[in-house]
């Protein structure tokens, strides 16, 4: 850094490095999380409906 507090092409250059390492482990992990959320959505469709039958059996059953 300069003594004026005018970065350096240097300094540029790494902090461009920095963002865009920074850029790759965001996108990273929304990708690991969208895979999560997709492979989950059929338990998520699942359950209400088994709520719904357990409940209409019990109450069928007494």
């Amino acid at each position: 850094m300069r003594t004026d507090g005018v970065p350096s092409p240097a300094d540029a250059v790494r902090q461009q490095r920095e963002v865009w390492s920074l850029i790759s482990t965001l996108a990273d992990v929304a990708l690991h999380k969208h895979e999560r959320i997709r492979r989950c959505l059929p338990w998520m469709v699942l359950m209400p409906i088994a709520t719904v039958a357990w409940l209409a059996l019990t109450a069928l059953t007494g």
